[in-house]
């Protein structure tokens, strides 16, 4: 489904969202990243060597009830034009890495 720029997509479990940005992938850019998808400097950001593109990814796990949590994933890549793509996974219970990193690629 495409929606004001943001593609969104169903895959076995996941709900996956990926919005390109024309911001820069430098300080001022990503500042405005993070906040718009509530990315706080508390956030652990790693960079994720099986992407080839300069990145950062942002784990964050998200109570939803008693007894239900979900993983929010945020992989936010450079873009050979140097602007910005953030490829958002959510899933409940556990992700599978190798399969996001081959998504986000």
């Amino acid at each position: 489904m495409n929606n004001n720029g943001k593609i969104w997509y169903n895959i076995d479990g996941y709900s996956i969202t990926s919005e390109k940005f024309n911001n820069s992938f430098d300080e001022k850019g990503l500042k405005k990243v993070f906040r718009k998808h509530q990315i706080t400097d508390s956030d652990v950001k790693t960079k994720d060597d099986q992407i080839k593109f300069n990145n950062l990814l942002i784990s964050k796990q998200q109570r939803i009830d008693d007894n239900n949590s979900q993983t929010n994933n945020y992989y936010i890549i450079e873009n050979q034009d140097k602007t910005i793509s953030v490829i958002w996974f959510i899933k409940f219970g556990q992700t599978d890495k190798e399969t996001e990193e081959k998504l986000s690629i």
